[in-house]
């Protein structure tokens, strides 16, 4: 539970255009960390399509998440879509599908 302060502050930056987009910026600066960090984890020597896809769409259900009063469902439900998709792509050979130069 987050005290009144906390609750004041939250409230000030979701109604704030700019410092909603500042925060998305800062959590998007992840990104190409998070991405080189599956690709090498599946030995890949470049991240592919779909690496960039599952990192970008990864990052952007917190930001969906956190406007929800309850948010540990709709980071339930993000991940489960695209975790299907990811356990497909795995499956397929994610060496096959290593981006094109």
């Amino acid at each position: 539970m987050k005290s009144e302060p906390q609750r004041q502050v939250l409230t000030l930056m979701e109604e704030t255009p700019a410092l909603v987009d500042y925060a998305e910026k800062m959590w998007f600066r992840h990104e190409d960390a998070l991405t080189a960090a599956i690709t090498e984890e599946l030995g890949l020597t470049e991240p592919s399509d779909e690496i960039r896809f599952y990192v970008r769409f990864a990052l952007h259900i917190q930001l969906i998440a956190i406007r929800e009063a309850d948010p540990e469902p709709t980071i339930d439900a993000g991940f489960r879509l695209l975790d299907e998709g990811w356990t497909r792509y795995r499956e397929a050979g994610a060496a096959t599908t290593q981006r094109r130069g």
